[in-house]
């Protein structure tokens, strides 16, 4: 019982870390590609 309760917290944990740093990695994408969406704005601005 206990070697199961191990597997299941040790599974959670890493699903967590899987998600936490998908989501991490996509708002890092976004933000850079929205970092130069803007460069190229004011680009044509000026």
């Amino acid at each position: 019982m206990a070697n199961n309760v191990d597997e299941t917290i040790l599974s959670l944990i890493t699903l967590a870390f899987l998600t936490i740093s998908s989501l991490c990695w996509l708002v890092l994408r976004y933000l850079k590609e929205g970092r130069q969406a803007l460069k190229e704005i004011n680009k044509y601005k000026s």
